[in-house]
């Protein structure tokens, strides 16, 4: 417990530190009102391209949910998860600039939020008892589940870890792996090796961006999971 109000802390003194993390919510809300006042009846190929993706997140989250209402509720949610980590994410991509999700500090507060969403929505739904009753399969023997908890209690609070350990990695990972092959001109001292250097730059961008997109997603997606294990726990 004293390691995550550590975490929490730290958190707080990075955003407060970092006041550049934060710049990237009004841009995000501006182009948000943007968007939609030039969405029409008729739509134009940015329109069109935006309907596909949501047609597409819809397709994904809608599944997961039982009842429409709960779907129609978080749906909105995990549209903004998307749209944030994706901009985020994209910002990497220009000169000089290191995406955000790139900092463990960021994407682990991120993982927070998430488990304290659907930590606090499974007890509101079944109440503080039942809701770690739940956490063990029902069906078995009770020594079986007694001893199957403390197992569940670690894999619960895994998952905030695993949740910000995948965007962070893979996003700091792809931004080193370019800055680096753009310092092979400087290492080798020699100009012949930049047109290869540009090629292979120009190609990992390209991966980059399909990076942003995948990883954008999964956060979504795997928050929309736990969120909606969280309502559901004791259908399992």
């Amino acid at each position: 417990m004293q390691s995550l109000f550590s975490l929490i802390d730290n958190f707080f003194q990075y955003v407060f530190g970092h006041p550049d993390s934060l710049i990237f919510f009004v841009p995000l809300l501006l182009l948000s009102f943007i968007v939609v006042n030039r969405f029409g009846v008729i739509p134009n190929k940015f329109q069109t391209f935006v309907e596909v993706i949501f047609e597409f997140l819809e397709s994904q989250f809608k599944p997961l949910f039982k009842e429409e209402a709960h779907y129609k509720k978080w749906m909105p949610f995990f549209l903004t998860i998307f749209s944030y980590i994706l901009i985020l994410n994209m910002v990497g991509l220009i000169p000089r600039l290191t995406a955000p999700t790139s900092d463990i500090w960021l994407t682990g507060s991120m993982a927070i939020m998430i488990f304290l969403i659907s930590f606090f929505l499974g007890i509101k739904h079944n109440g503080p008892i039942k809701y770690f009753i739940l956490l063990t399969p029902s069906g078995i023997p009770t020594v079986i589940r007694v001893m199957m908890f403390p197992i569940e209690i670690i894999s619960m609070f895994a998952k905030p870890f695993s949740l910000a350990v995948r965007l962070y990695a893979n996003m700091f990972a792809g931004h080193t792996i370019v800055r680096t092959i753009l310092g092979l001109t400087e290492i080798f001292h020699s100009k012949l090796i930049l047109p290869v250097d540009l090629l292979f730059v120009v190609i990992l961008l390209g991966f980059e961006v399909f990076v942003a997109l995948i990883q954008a997603f999964i956060f979504a997606y795997l928050s929309a999971i736990y969120i909606a294990d969280s309502l559901y726990m004791g259908d399992h």
